[in-house]
């Protein structure tokens, strides 16, 4: 099985997510969200293909793929994938959910 790990910045995208999910929706809620996202980078780490290659868009070697209401950009490493981060469609720049 393929691993995913994340950097600082994408550890903190999730605490982020962490925090605004409970105080809005509650524990439970929040846990199964979160759970929810831990599965997508499985899945990920599994099939990176999956992702869409930013490359043409404005990211060398960085890929996306949405995740409910958040897109998850991530590297290819050896054995897996890096999450460099979880931004939620209200944050993305205006060309990408055009697409």
């Amino acid at each position: 099985m393929a691993r995913f790990t994340l950097t600082q910045d994408a550890q903190e995208n999730m605490c982020e997510i962490k925090g605004y999910s409970i105080r809005e929706f509650g524990q439970g809620v929040a846990k199964e969200y979160l759970s929810a996202m831990r599965t997508t980078f499985q899945r990920l780490a599994d099939n990176p293909e999956t992702g869409h290659d930013e490359t043409a868009s404005f990211w060398p070697d960085v890929f996306s793929f949405p995740c409910v209401i958040h897109t998850v950009y991530y590297i290819l490493n050896p054995g897996g994938i890096t999450v460099i981060g979880v931004i939620h469609q209200s944050r993305l720049p205006g060309l990408l959910p055009s697409r």
